[in-house]
């Protein structure tokens, strides 16, 4: 019984690290071992360990409901790489290849072999699969909580609009359709409509994800 007690109020305390939630004081008894305070073969100290195992059952179901939210939520946020390749191009302003001027550049470029397969970044669900005059091949993918990411210049889309996508499913290959120098994969991330850096969201876990927002 003391073991099983013991192994509960360890998962607890893993359980909220995990989540990043407060840690709670593993319960001691002042008398010693929570066991050794009454006799073990009493029915007083039987009903009160049962109560204590039921309680700390209800107190991990309930962090095992908060652990599905925050996990839910992680996966509908951008939060990796959709090709294996460190930007080349980034956010910001620079001169564009072509023009010469200094233009915005709304996303990021990250270069990969053709064909390389692109992966969503988050789940929800495709809000465009078509053609661009600028991103060539490009789908957009809506996550349903303000955040949009766009995959362009694919060589081949695999998805179509309405589709629900799920966090690391294939949706494109890599290509260098429309107005592009070489294979590789512009990367967008919009939250309400704005276009904010995907460097911040290429490399992110659970507990960083959900500081976001």
């Amino acid at each position: 019984m003391e073991i099983g007690i013991r192994e509960l109020e360890e998962r607890d305390q893993e359980l909220r690290e995990l989540l990043g939630l407060q840690k709670v004081p593993i319960r001691k008894s002042t008398q010693g071992d929570l066991l050794n305070d009454l006799p073990e073969t009493t029915s007083r100290n039987i009903a009160y360990l049962d109560d204590y195992v039921q309680q700390k059952k209800g107190e991990l179901a309930l962090l095992y409901d908060s652990g599905l939210l925050l996990v839910n939520r992680f996966n509908s946020i951008p939060s990796e790489s959709p090709v294996p390749s460190t930007p080349w191009s980034k956010f910001g302003f620079r001169t564009h290849p072509f023009s010469g001027k200094s233009e915005f550049h709304s996303g990021v470029d990250l270069p990969i072999w053709t064909g390389c397969p692109i992966k969503s970044t988050a789940d929800g669900f495709v809000a465009f699969s078509g053609w661009d005059k600028g991103f060539g091949n490009v789908v957009i993918i809506d996550h349903q909580n303000g955040y949009r990411t766009i995959y362009g210049h694919n060589q081949r889309n695999l998805v179509k609009r309405g589709d629900r996508i799920k966090k690391g499913q294939m949706i494109a290959q890599a290509g260098s359709t429309g107005i592009s120098t070489g294979p590789h994969c512009h990367y967008q991330v919009e939250y309400n409509n704005h276009v904010i850096n995907p460097e911040n969201f290429l490399n992110l876990n659970i507990r960083s994800a959900n500081l976001l927002q």
